[in-house]
């Protein structure tokens, strides 16, 4: 947003200058017409191009140079007439004529100012085609650059509240992202409500039984491999040991009867109290990784013989598990 308030400041400054070079231009030529004159000696003509060439030839400056005396003093001179320093040339039509009219040595009557004789002009007027061309481009730059400005400022003003609108509307899909995921890690909690208290106490016993040796593994720095799998086989089994209240103080439908109180929308919870069953995919996912994750760790254990009731613990509850997850299943018609 700075950087069009910058630009837009460079180009009205441009465009101020300009207009003050030609309001001062045309200025000094209103009162350079009652200064007083004195004789002068041209001492040399240029006539330099200027721009492109145009089917006539190139636009040309007049650079002419001469001396000029007043009260008995010499005073050189360069100023030809007020257009010299805007951005403009003659016709190449009267170049000829200015330069048959003041060679070198020529003399010429020159114009200065009485109050400071050093400033004189040769011809005390201003290019009038040039000095109205240049008028315009200026205000053009001193008034357009502002209304450009503010178009841009729109512009990014509108992109901003685009951008917020989009922003805001993706927030409610952040929140329900968010949301989603809670309610998989608060289903995937429930995966203990799958088994009897029995197993999930079993479960539970083998859950701190596979921290310790993971722990004691780690300790005496062996088998870094089977530390790192019992502790993951300790992660999976804790989320099996307990089983939360269903929201609502009643059960869960059973979905092979379909009585019951029915659970909250939002989270198709059963449980085993009073006949019933959870039907959450994240629950019985969280079972059958648990059984795989036993199934994997079993080879490892057996191999280090670190700890062989751990090992027969981890075998039968991976049968289990499985059971149970199948069981899930086919009571919920997704087996």
């Amino acid at each position: 947003m700075r950087f069009p308030l910058l630009l837009t400041e460079l180009v009205m400054l441009i465009g101020a200058v300009i207009v003050f070079r030609v309001l001062r231009a045309a200025a000094r030529e209103h009162v350079s017409r009652s200064w007083p004159v004195a004789p002068g000696v041209v001492t040399s003509l240029r006539l330099v191009p200027r721009g492109r060439p145009r089917a006539t030839g190139f636009d040309r400056d007049v650079r002419m140079e001469y001396d000029y005396w007043v009260g008995g003093y010499r005073y050189p001179g360069r100023r030809y007439d007020f257009g010299a320093g805007l951005p403009d040339g003659f016709d190449p039509t009267t170049t000829e004529g200015i330069r048959a009219r003041y060679p070198p040595g020529a003399r010429v009557w020159v114009r200065y100012d009485p109050l400071e004789p050093g400033d004189a002009v040769v011809v005390p007027r201003v290019r009038r085609a040039a000095a109205g061309a240049n008028l315009l481009l200026g205000f053009t730059l001193l008034l357009g650059s502002p209304a450009i400005a503010l178009l841009t400022m729109h512009e990014a003003e509108v992109e901003e509240r685009q951008r917020a609108v989009a922003a805001t509307a993706a927030a409610p899909t952040a929140a329900a992202f968010w949301a989603t995921l809670a309610a998989a890690e608060a289903a995937r909690r429930t995966a203990g409500c799958l088994l009897d208290s029995s197993t999930r106490s079993r479960v539970g016993g083998a859950a701190d039984r596979a921290h310790d040796a993971a722990t004691l593994l780690a300790r005496e720095r062996r088998a870094p491999d089977l530390a790192a799998d019992l502790a993951q086989l300790s992660a999976r089994y804790r989320p099996l040991t307990g089983c939360p209240t269903i929201a609502g103080g009643g059960a869960a439908a059973d979905p092979r009867t379909g009585t019951g109180p029915s659970p909250p929308a939002a989270t198709p919870v059963a449980t085993p109290i009073a006949g019933a069953i959870i039907c959450v995919p994240e629950a019985i996912d969280a079972v059958r990784e648990a059984a795989r994750r036993g199934h994997a760790v079993l080879p490892g254990l057996l191999e280090s013989g670190h700890d062989r009731a751990l090992a027969a613990e981890v075998a039968a509850l991976s049968r289990a598990l499985d059971q149970h997850a199948a069981d899930a299943e086919r009571a919920c018609g997704t087996g």
